[in-house]
């Protein structure tokens, strides 16, 4: 009995100690370089209107063309959740709201399910608008930055830079360590469970051809930052 609670002893202890030294990876390497690099560029392009960038996104230009007849909202699963359900997203990026809509979790809560395109009577990209809005909270907002969504997305591309799938320690330990560190100790007995099935490598494995994934990951965000220091297109009268 006494050898059997030693061994479980030992794999908490080593369950929590490889916990950390994933999560302060991700947290102090990939987080710090990853925060700096966006302080440093929130200053970068003039900010023109909210329309405007929005229409600069690919589907972003079939905005224009709402009528506010709130199919999409009735149409949205996680409507619920949302702060401003997906017609209000739409008359608020039009009035200019900028810092009520980007601070807000409207477009984090999306499901991607595109029902709401779908759906529209006029053709409104409703889902390509929000995840244009998820890039433009975090280009130029800071208020929704730590915010659980945000980080998540984080967290996965993290992950998928560092070893090119995801591990259940790396996504759920620099996830909880990022937003609430006391969180990822109480997932320690459901680890347990997965580690005694079989379910938990604790070495995660790397796909093969890391340097083409890393060279593409590298590319998309100098892309991205390219973008975000174009001037915007200035619209047709």
């Amino acid at each position: 009995m006494e050898n059997i609670m030693l061994t479980i002893k030992y794999v908490m202890f080593l369950t929590i100690m490889i916990s950390v030294f994933v999560g302060v990876w991700i947290v102090v390497g990939r987080g710090l370089f990853d925060t700096m690099r966006w302080l440093l560029r929130g200053k970068g392009a003039t900010l023109g209107s909210l329309l405007d960038e929005v229409m600069a996104h690919p589907g972003g230009e079939t905005l224009q063309a709402c009528i506010q007849c709130g199919t999409c909202t009735g149409s949205c699963p996680a409507v619920n959740e949302m702060q401003f359900s997906p017609r209000m997203v739409n008359a608020m990026v039009k009035a200019g709201l900028r810092d009520e809509v980007l601070s807000s979790n409207s477009m984090w809560m999306c499901l991607s399910c595109y029902l709401c395109t779908e759906r529209c009577p006029r053709g409104v990209k409703v889902t390509d608008i929000m995840y244009a809005l998820k890039r433009l909270a975090i280009r130029h907002n800071g208020d929704n930055y730590w915010a659980p969504a945000p980080v998540l997305e984080r967290t996965f591309v993290d992950c998928v830079n560092l070893t090119g799938r995801l591990t259940e320690i790396g996504l759920t330990g620099g996830y909880y360590w990022r937003t609430n560190p006391f969180k990822a100790l109480t997932m320690i007995p459901m680890g347990l469970k997965l580690l005694s099935h079989h379910r938990l490598p604790l070495v995660p494995s790397r796909v093969e051809g890391m340097r083409g994934l890393r060279a593409m990951i590298r590319k998309a965000q100098s892309l991205e930052m390219e973008q975000s220091q174009q001037p915007l297109p200035v619209p047709v009268a």
